[in-house]
Parts: structure tokens; C-alpha cells; sequence
């Protein structure tokens, strides 16, 4: 089965659960630990060096909305995987929520290597987190920059939740 580490906050593009790599701003901008920083650098370091960047995320049309695709581990991806539950961790000692979903079919495949697959978010895709909510379509303005405002999709509930355990 394919495995996919998720967190609450919502991608602008494919308008799903964000992965971790994707998320990991979150915790630069809410005053986390640095250890829990610099542990996370090491690991996406180590990520850098030994998982290939995917050459296809997205297709774009001339004609219709660009199709933006989710990055699964495949399941012979021992070290990718277990690195990638220590990085979960550390995200929710940093406050935010990682959970893991998994699937056993892809219908389309935008792009694989050995260690992974980039495929189109489907109808059928698992959610981690019963309280997000797609968005709905948006170009950001210039005034938003790249980055919605994603911290307002994580009730303060979850990260005081997290907080507790440290």
C-alpha cells in the first residue's frame, strides 16, 4: 500500500490534506523548538541527497484548470518511510497534527521513481482529518503571496493538544 503522511492544513493547487513536506512551514512561523528545526532540516537534507525531486507534479492545459498531483511513498521505501515518521513526529511536537493514510490503487499516475509516485487527487482519496474542508477554488491576490493564510484551518484545539504532550 502506498503511504501518504498528511497534515490539516489544505495545498492551494490540489486542494487536499497537505503532506508534510509541504507543511513544514508551519512550524518555522509558529515558534517551535530549534531542535525540532534543526532535526527536521537534517532529515530533508537527508531527503535531498537520497529521494529524487519529482520530475512531473502537475499538468498544466491551455484550455482547463491545471491538474496538481499528491506525492505518495511507495511501500518498498523502508528508509524514505521510516524517516518520514520521524519527521511526523516532530511536526506534532512542533504543534502540528501528521497522520498517515494509505491507499492500495492509483488510477492516474503522473510520475514514479522507485521510492515514490506523484498521482491526480481523486474523489475516492482518504482524509485524515474529518474537520477539513476543501477550498474552494481561488487565485491568490498579490496581496496573499504564494502562502494562504492556513494557519486559521487548524482549530487552536489541536496545536494546545500538542503542546500538552511536550
Amino acid at each position: 500500500m502506498y503511504l501518504r503522511f498528511v497534515t490539516p492544513l489544505i495545498h492551494p493547487h490540489s486542494r487536499v490534506e497537505s503532506g508534510f513536506f509541504r507543511a513544514s512551514w508551519y512550524i518555522h512561523r509558529n515558534g517551535c523548538p530549534d531542535w525540532i528545526r534543526q532535526e527536521l532540516s537534517e532529515q530533508f537534507n537527508w531527503y535531498g541527497q537520497h529521494l529524487p525531486i519529482p520530475g512531473r507534479i502537475a499538468r498544466h492545459f491551455k484550455r482547463r484548470d491545471s491538474i496538481w498531483g499528491i506525492c505518495w511513498f511507495d511501500p518498498d521505501a523502508r528508509e524514505a518511510i521510516s524517516r518520514a515518521r520521524y519527521c511526523a513526529w516532530l511536526l506534532e511536537e512542533g504543534g502540528l497534527p501528521v497522520r498517515t493514510i494509505t491507499t492500495s490503487r492509483q488510477r492516474e499516475v503522473l510520475w514514479r521513481d522507485a521510492h515514490q509516485i506523484v498521482t491526480k487527487p481523486s474523489a475516492e482519496l482518504p482524509k485524515a482529518f474529518s474537520w477539513t474542508r476543501r477550498l474552494p477554488k481561488q487565485r491568490p491576490s498579490p496581496q496573499q503571496g504564494k502562502v494562504p493564510a492556513a494557519e486559521s484551518q487548524i482549530p487552536d484545539e489541536c496545536t494546545h493538544q500538542a503542546r500538552e504532550r511536550t
